[in-house]
């Protein structure tokens, strides 16, 4: 009977140590940087004194000089924490952080969306000293944006367990299927880590390390926007700029130039009268063409489906500095652009540049140029030219006159002349009047002149022909 009390007591004590060594596991480990559990070399523990921190520095061999620049610390506070008994908390972790990010060779973030089950990566990739976008036809990273994003991911402290096992695991969106976020780090010395990564609340995420059940909630990170898979965050997204331009010549679509200069800060263009441009259109158009932002990288050389054939070259200069790119065709959202000295073909917004394909010099024109050009035209539709006028003068059109009525020569009747009551003879019949093109009028007739009396014979006009006897 006592053995068995003592054997039983024996098993609880046992099995108390096993649940607090266990949970005394777990606080060990959420006291743990992501830095720590990757590069766990690397990692200077809770305290340390300087002769330690003396031989940490050596094994990555950096010297006290070099430490400011390698892991952005101040050198004279290096010297110091070397004479303490223990390092200051806050230069241990920038010395732990600097030191894992020099270990990294790639980084990727991706998700899952949830609609269309695409998943979407962002992978970088360490060539040499640079961080290149390796999902992106290796562009290349702004390297500042890169190191600030891998400090805050090794920073992540795992916080307080919120589930023991793998049943939970889709739930709190940390599993190999079900997941917002999954983050894999890769060392140069060939060692990985993965970390599946859940929306928390009020602000935090759940957290797994791939290969345990154990899920953690973090707090003060975003998947939306720390673990954001888009591109353009990691990148310059000024694709070219040319702060002050002294000229702009665009040409295309087709045969379109547009030359301008800036002459005492302001803008003339070429074929108008420098008193009748609106120089703040002028200007709005210059910045248009100054400068292009990323809105996403599309390919590493030009392709025919860009329609680069159809678009517009554009020109600045400043100084001896030159800037040219092209932009070729695009959509309502996005236009796609060359730079002469980059090889990647990147979009950039259309509302952008929509002015660089259809401004007009007609648009660079002040209100009232316009105006005065629109009356000109308007009085040259309506009114004959100064040529017409001068044409009409020396050749007048020929006036309509009346037609002139046309006399048709009156034959008299044959008349008889009596030379007494027994005898009479015949008059001769003159021969008719050579006929002209009949034209019909109306004989005018004077009122007062009466009819002829029969005796007294009218004169007759004979004409000059041969008449044959009767």
């Amino acid at each position: 009977m006592k053995i068995n009390i003592f054997l039983g007591l024996t098993l609880f004590i046992q099995g108390f140590a096993f649940l607090f060594m266990g949970e005394s596991e777990e606080l060990k480990q959420s006291s743990q940087m992501v830095s720590a559990l990757l590069t766990p070399e690397l990692s200077l523990g809770d305290s340390t004194d300087g002769t330690t921190l003396q031989k940490w520095l050596d094994k990555q061999g950096v010297k006290v000089e070099e430490s400011a620049s390698r892991y952005e610390v101040d050198t004279e506070q290096v010297k110091s924490a070397l004479k303490m008994a223990k390092v200051d908390p806050n230069l241990r972790k920038k010395l732990e952080l600097s030191a894992s990010i020099n270990a990294l060779s790639a980084v990727s973030i991706s998700e899952i969306n949830a609609e269309t089950t695409v998943s979407t990566e962002l992978l970088l990739n360490l060539a040499g000293e640079q961080w290149q976008i390796s999902s992106a036809y290796d562009y290349p990273a702004d390297q500042l944006k890169v190191k600030s994003l891998l400090n805050k991911l090794l920073a992540i402290k795992l916080d307080k367990v919120i589930a023991r096992r793998a049943e939970n695991h889709s739930k709190l969106r940390v599993s190999t299927t079900q997941y917002d976020r999954v983050v894999t780090f890769k060392t140069k010395a060939q060692k990985t880590i993965k970390l599946y990564v859940g929306n928390g609340k009020s602000g935090s995420v759940h957290l797994r390390l791939n290969g345990e059940n154990l899920v953690y909630r973090v707090k003060n990170i975003s998947t939306w926007q720390d673990l954001s898979t888009s591109v353009t965050r990691l990148i310059d997204t000024s694709y070219v700029a040319l702060k002050e331009p002294q000229t702009l010549e665009i040409s295309g679509p087709k045969d379109r130039k547009i030359k301008m200069s800036n002459l005492n800060n302001q803008w003339l263009v070429e074929g108008i009268d420098p008193s009748n441009i609106d120089q703040d259109r002028a200007r709005r158009f210059v910045d248009a063409a100054k400068e292009l932002i990323v809105t996403e990288v599309v390919s590493k050389g030009i392709k025919d489906s860009q329609g680069f054939g159809q678009g517009i070259s554009v020109t600045l200069s400043q100084g001896k500095k030159h800037l040219s790119y092209r932009l070729g065709e695009g959509t309502n959202e996005h236009i796609f652009a060359k730079a002469e000295q980059n090889d990647f073909v990147v979009k950039v917004p259309s509302y952008k540049v929509k002015a660089l394909f259809t401004q007009t010099l007609d648009d660079f024109l002040t209100e009232e140029a316009k105006q005065a050009k629109q009356d000109l035209a308007n009085s040259a539709t309506s009114t004959p030219s100064v040529v017409d006028n001068a044409l009409n003068s020396i050749n007048p059109a020929p006036e309509v006159m009346a037609p002139v009525p046309t006399s048709i020569p009156m034959v008299a009747p044959p008349t008889v002349i009596t030379n007494s009551p027994d005898t009479a003879t015949a008059a001769p019949i003159p021969a008719p009047a050579p006929s002209k093109s009949p034209v019909l009028t109306t004989p005018s007739v004077s009122p007062n002149v009466s009819a002829p009396d029969a005796k007294v014979v009218p004169s007759v006009i004979v004409p000059n022909t041969e008449t044959s006897q009767p």
